[in-house]
């Protein structure tokens, strides 16, 4: 039992899904990882493999990327030496095993600390890492490149971004598809400690500056602003988006964008949206097309609650939805927020979110929208979680087939048990298959708090997930004392945490399956298991006895059966789906919620 500070998950390409994740088995923290095979088995040591353990100090602030050549890096904060905080790395296969030396390699130089850091995966199997360096009075930027087998490519203590010596923070990096990276980050150069300006600048493939030492001013006015995101463009260049504060009226910000080419020039900068109301945490993903998609919480119907809105551009700057963006999600007198998404193969794209619905907590809600920005689902979206407590989202990541694996923490078990769950959503907003939970899978398990988890794609239908937390030794409600670890895990759609139904043979028995999601909001899906084939009947039933829907009335052969009930003509309330084969008869409550 332990603790697990800053998890991370990564989906691989043969439907499994490594974890990485802090653990303190002893006295001090280690970090440790593992896999979950296609079929959700975990293939490493039953607590994990140690990435370094029982070094002293402490580790944090996990990252990983997916390499192009089918392994996993990961990139830590340690303070095993007690002198200073450095970054570490490791890399593993897909099998979990460690390419590198044992307990990781040092990334950053000694008696140095480290503060903010970020990881982007490069074209040709590597990777470019950027931090903020603390040297006593100056905060500059570096980076630095290592490849598949882990080596070392520019200088030893890193390349700095800029050749100024004014504070420099908040990095972040993107592929420039040639072996290199560009970097977005906020830096004073000169402005008063409030105020700070976004640049952007590249580093070549080589180490070399292209543009120069002193990078792009993408921000120029003396007023508040934040930089959210960097994408590759699919043409050599990258899109940078961030909110920018109004001086009329205060605390208002508006939802800004742009594109910079290889060469370094500015090829256009965009207001993505300035209507005269909140628009904040705007976050952004390339578009499979070329441009980019960008969404963000909007306050357009009420500066008391916030909405979902989104918005594709393409290379030229243009908008391919309306003006002032797509709504994703709109729901009056309630707050969405921390919208995470994802664009398939054919320009669908999937949002997930935080959401109150006026529960007295956030829930997880989804939405999945056209290409052309149209809405999937009801116009509330779909429910991810049932969980009745406060969610956070993580990560999500595309599952190739239009789907979504989500990954979040809830304090579902009480207010020391916060743990980490996951979930597989079909293109219809519902779950992928019957082996995932209403509420999710969970990732962890026991008495303790895990919370921190990151996620992302394993390229073959399932997810890395890592996350920290820890374990309570005592569980009590007065005073936990707690074990710290960081964990990775890999997953995907043949989960085990759950008995899964039979799917592929014939049943046993006659049983009509818990619908889910279950409360809804506009469709849920019934699921049933036939032991011998026959006439079936589904319906559906008010509180009356009133017969409101016939869901199936055919033969069906032996096996599992879905079906979706679509109840957007339907009133909120109570209803029952009864299930009729034979002689046999079977009966489940269904609350719809609009």
């Amino acid at each position: 039992m332990g603790y697990y500070p800053y998890p991370a998950v990564n989906y691989l390409s043969d439907g499994g899904a490594i974890f990485v994740y802090q653990d303190r088995p002893g006295e001090e923290d280690g970090i440790y990882i593992q896999k979950a095979d296609a079929a959700g088995n975990l293939t490493l040591e039953p607590n994990g493999q140690p990435v370094f353990e029982v070094l002293g100090g402490g580790c944090y602030n996990l990252e990983l990327v997916k390499l192009t050549t089918d392994q996993v890096l990961v990139v830590y904060g340690d303070s095993r030496d007690c002198s200073c905080s450095r970054l570490y790395y490791q890399i593993f296969d897909f099998n979990g095993n460690a390419i590198l030396a044992e307990n990781g390699i040092p990334l950053t130089p000694v008696d140095h600390d480290f503060e903010q850091h970020s990881v982007t995966a490069t074209s040709d199997g590597g990777a470019v890492i950027v931090w903020v360096d603390d040297q006593g009075s100056d905060e500059k930027g570096f980076a630095q490149k290592v490849d598949h087998d882990g080596n070392i490519l520019w200088h030893p203590d890193g390349i700095e971004m800029t050749s100024w010596d004014d504070l420099q923070m908040l990095p972040q990096v993107c592929s420039d598809g040639a072996g290199g990276a560009y970097i977005g980050f906020h830096s004073y150069n000169g402005l008063s400690c409030t105020d700070s300006d976004i640049y952007i600048q590249r580093i070549a493939a080589d180490g070399s500056l292209p543009w120069g030492s002193t990078a792009r001013t993408v921000t120029y006015a003396a007023t508040s602003k934040h930089l959210y995101g960097i994408v590759e463009d699919g043409a050599g260049g990258a899109i940078l988006t961030w909110t920018w504060e109004l001086s009329w009226p205060p605390q208002n910000y508006d939802i800004y964008a742009a594109r910079y080419t290889s060469d370094g020039d500015s090829a256009w900068v965009r207001i993505i949206s300035d209507l005269p109301c909140d628009q904040r945490h705007s976050t952004i993903i390339p578009s499979r097309d070329g441009g980019a998609v960008i969404a963000w919480e909007d306050a357009r119907f009420g500066q008391n609650h916030m909405d979902i809105f989104a918005q594709k551009i393409d290379n030229e700057g243009n908008f391919i939805w309306v003006e002032d963006g797509m709504p994703v999600r709109v729901f009056e007198d309630e707050s969405s927020e921390h919208v995470k998404m994802v664009e398939d193969d054919d320009g669908y794209l999937y949002f997930v979110f935080e959401d109150g619905r006026g529960i007295g907590y956030r829930s997880l809600w989804c939405m999945r929208l056209t290409p052309d920005g149209r809405q999937m689902f009801h116009d509330q979206g779909m429910v991810v979680s049932t969980h009745s407590c406060y969610h956070t989202i993580y990560n999500i990541a595309g599952d190739d087939e239009g789907g979504v694996i989500v990954v979040w923490d809830d304090d579902d078990q009480g207010q020391y048990n916060r743990d980490i769950y996951v979930t597989h959503m079909n293109t219809e907003g519902l779950p992928a298959s019957p082996v995932w939970q209403p509420e999710g899978n969970p990732v962890g398990g026991g008495f303790g708090y895990r919370n921190w988890s990151n996620a992302i794609s394993d390229g073959e239908g399932g997810v890395f997930i890592t996350w920290s937390g820890s374990a309570a030794l005592l569980p009590t409600t007065v005073s936990p004392t707690y074990d710290a670890y960081l964990s990775i895990q890999r997953m995907n759609e043949n989960v085990t945490s759950i008995e899964p139904l039979e799917i592929s043979g014939i049943p046993a028995e006659f049983e009509l399956h818990p619908p889910y999601p279950n409360p809804f909001n506009h469709r849920s899906m019934v699921s049933f298991s036939l032991a011998r084939g026959g006439m079936v009947r589904l319906k559906v039933f008010d509180v009356t006895g009133r017969e409101v829907r016939v869901l199936h009335a055919t033969p069906l052969q032996a096996g599992y059966h879905e079906v979706v009930w679509d109840a957007g003509d339907s009133a909120s309330g109570v209803y029952f789906v009864r299930l009729e084969a034979g002689q046999n008869q079977q009966v489940k409550k269904m609350l719809l919620v609009k």
